[in-house]
């Protein structure tokens, strides 16, 4: 493969996609990030995941840990299941931001951690959440819905554009800044969004006591009781989610006697919590984790954008020309897709491409893409922003 980087506003060497995001924060007030479209799949996967892995449809699954059914490219993959599909992007499209939000949370929380081909599961997870929630407000739900059913319809998951924008303003002027990007494109876990703590999460959670059998955690286990209080502690381990595990302590002696398991980390908060024997085999009772959501009001001004990015002389392939040719032109449609456009024609997405102009032509080189922060790299570019429909 090959790469054409420009120097950057550090005079470090950086990708045409990261450019155009940098200058589209300067000028436009957005923030970016360089997904090549895999947040609005992964909303996809979340928000008709009971569609999509419906097992009432035939020949689709095989294995209980699939990450996607059989079909899924299948030119009537959306035909078998379209009343479903449809049903739930109906409710998508006509959702306020509020509402919006919610069923992206609550979508999450259900299927969190379960094998999905759509969905890359992040170690933080409210970190990972947020951010679906601020693409799928700002889109707002038609727009959502569009892209959505889209997906469904053609089974194009490729060529999506690069960066994916999104610009909040609240109603006193007040610009919300969504997702925080990191240079290797991924989202930081400092977000900036406010957060609100959810008021219908449990208060208490019961999961597994696990690898009571360690060495480490065998004086502490054989001084189990129903009823025996705990502590629950998270503490540094390699083998942990996102390398800390939730350790459980006897609270009298501080000797350890088990571990929470990784897939229910999230379930519990470090504190008190009490073993407990359903069963004949030992549980925690703990204090639920608390969940969080997105601050936000419907009166707020959203916008979200998708952007393809080029250099000055590349040109786009054909994934991404149907891509933005489907988005701007409903003529190009072969199937009905009420949420694309609007009555008098015009796109409900924001979708544009974006050429980065170098002040003198670079050369292109061929990277290990592994070693490609490394590398000596051209320089002199400066990028042009996108001029989003709409201003």
């Amino acid at each position: 493969g090959s790469r054409l980087l420009f120097e950057g506003r550090g005079g470090e060497d950086q990708l045409v996609e990261h450019l155009m995001g940098e200058a589209a924060e300067e000028q436009g007030g957005w923030t970016y990030k360089h997904d090549e479209g895999s947040d609005l799949r992964q909303l996809f996967g979340l928000l008709l995941h009971e569609q999509i892995f419906d097992e009432a449809v035939p020949d689709a699954f095989f294995a209980p840990s699939q990450g996607a059914p059989l079909d899924l490219h299948a030119p009537d993959f959306y035909a078998r299941r379209k009343e479903g599909i449809d049903a739930r992007l109906a409710q998508i499209a006509a959702a306020a931001p509020t509402a919006l939000a919610e069923l992206v949370r609550r979508a999450f929380d259900a299927h969190y951690g379960k094998s999905s081909a759509f969905v890359r599961w992040g170690e933080v997870r409210i970190a990972h959440c947020v951010q679906l929630q601020i693409v799928a407000v700002c889109f707002g739900g038609r727009a959502l819905a569009g892209i959505l059913l889209h997906l469904a319809a053609t089974g194009v998951f490729a060529g999506m554009p690069d960066n994916t924008m999104v610009r909040a303003v609240r109603p006193d002027g007040v610009r919300v800044s969504g997702m925080e990007v990191q240079r290797d494109g991924s989202a930081s876990t400092n977000l900036k969004w406010e957060l609100v703590e959810c008021a219908d999460g449990p208060t208490a959670a019961r999961v597994p006591l696990r690898q009571t059998g360690l060495l480490e955690c065998a004086e502490g286990a054989a001084a189990l009781a129903d009823g025996t209080p705990l502590e629950l502690r998270s503490e540094r381990n390699r083998f942990g989610v996102g390398g800390y595990s939730m350790a459980v302590h006897l609270a009298a002696t501080g000797a350890r006697c088990g571990y929470v398991g990784n897939d229910d980390f999230h379930a519990v908060r470090a504190g008190e919590a009490r073993a407990a024997l359903p069963d004949g085999k030992w549980a925690v009772d703990a204090l639920a984790a608390k969940k969080w959501t997105i601050a936000i009001e419907d009166d707020w001004t959203l916008r979200g954008a998708l952007v393809e990015v080029k250099s000055k002389n590349d040109s786009l392939w054909t994934e991404q020309k149907l891509w933005i040719r489907s988005l701007t032109d409903r003529r190009f449609l072969r199937y009905p897709n009420p949420y694309l456009f609007h009555e008098d024609g015009s796109p409900t997405v924001d979708i544009s491409t974006a050429k980065v102009a170098p002040k003198r032509r670079g050369k292109r080189k061929a990277v290990d893409p592994a070693a490609a922060s490394s590398s000596s790299r051209p320089r002199g570019g400066k990028a042009r922003a996108a001029k989003p429909a709409g201003g």
